[in-house]
């Protein structure tokens, strides 16, 4: 499996442990979409942790969750130790320029 694509298909929060799970042990997985899909920062907050420990996802997207601005720390944290992710999308989430502005230094480095 390299590519999941999961955009609105209705994914709440309690598959995201089962997500995290598989993320910190797969190896071939590329490319993930789960945009559109109606969780919260709890939720993806433990995608979050999956991602971190993942070493072969490149493509991330997370786009359209309302997620909240706390979710920043969480976030930079997670694609500081995946150095494999080159493309996250976030596009239709309240993001403050500040979380940008951090994300953006977190690729830029």
């Amino acid at each position: 499996l390299t590519r999941f694509d999961m955009t609105a298909h209705r994914v709440r929060d309690s598959p995201c442990t089962n997500l995290c799970g598989m993320l910190s042990q797969n190896r071939t997985l590329t490319y993930l979409d789960l945009s559109e899909n109606p969780m919260t920062d709890a939720g993806v907050a433990q995608l979050l942790k999956g991602v971190s420990l993942n070493h072969s996802l490149k493509h991330l997207l997370l786009c359209k969750l309302s997620l909240s601005p706390q979710l920043a720390e969480l976030t930079t944290s997670a694609l500081l130790t995946n150095t494999a992710l080159g493309r996250l999308a976030l596009d239709g989430n309240s993001l403050s320029l500040k979380m940008a502005e951090r994300l953006s230094a977190v690729f830029d480095s």
